[in-house]
């Protein structure tokens, strides 16, 4: 019963913890700092939320707090985005999203397996996460650190929360870790290249400074 206990509670603590990434955006939008896509985040939600179903359907266990946790701060952003969002044109994540979705109820419907469907849902997402890598490397400072870190804590709490027989529980959370790790580490190594790149113009001011006074001491 201490077992169970504990995974729940950091079940509940890596969801919690995974949702407090979402507020900082939320604060953006609020401020018009950003401009949300309300086909982007609506499909988000759908997606996050078919995750839920078929994680839950497949014998997900009490790492289905992360997924709680995602659904509501990506719920809360798709209903902003419809006061506050903007409706151009699609691009192709979001298309590749749509498709996705739609294939996953479809072979859940014929084949009545929610694992698989839920694989589906993840690969989907993965894929769709392709433009914010791409994006991130060669402008991490688009991304916002905190917001990824609050999101990479609570991944890696899920570890104390699953199941380790659970083939379910295991898959989703060393795939959302590997997934979102890499946003947080590109996002991480281009603030490091920024603080050395910082650093050494402060250097190079500096000498610059300080060869100016030597030579007007001269003179």
């Amino acid at each position: 019963m201490e077992i169970l206990s504990s995974k729940l509670f950091f079940g509940i603590v890596a969801g919690t913890v995974s949702f407090l990434a979402h507020p900082l955006y939320i604060r953006a939008i609020m401020r018009k700092e950003t401009v949300p896509h309300i086909f982007t985040w609506t499909l988000s939600t759908l997606l996050v939320g078919l995750a839920l179903f078929f994680y839950d359907t497949a014998g997900g266990g009490e790492t289905v707090y992360m997924l709680i946790g995602d659904f509501i701060g990506l719920g809360t952003i798709a209903v902003l985005s419809f006061f506050y969002g903007k409706k151009n044109k699609f691009c192709f994540s979001d298309w590749l999203c749509l498709c996705g979705a739609l294939f996953s109820i479809v072979v859940f419907i014929i084949f009545h397996n929610a694992f698989w469907s839920f694989i589906m849902i993840l690969a989907t997402d993965f894929f769709a996460l392709f433009p914010t890598m791409k994006k991130t490397f060669y402008y991490p400072a688009s991304e916002d650190f905190t917001a990824w870190s609050f999101t990479c804590t609570g991944n890696l709490l899920g570890l104390f929360a699953m199941n380790w027989m659970n083939h379910v529980e295991t898959f989703y959370v060393y795939a959302v870790i590997v997934m979102d790790g890499i946003v947080w580490l590109l996002i991480f190594n281009g603030k490091e290249r920024r603080e050395n790149q910082d650093n050494i113009f402060k250097q190079q001011a500096s000498h610059f400074a300080t060869g100016q006074f030597m030579q007007y001491e001269k003179t």
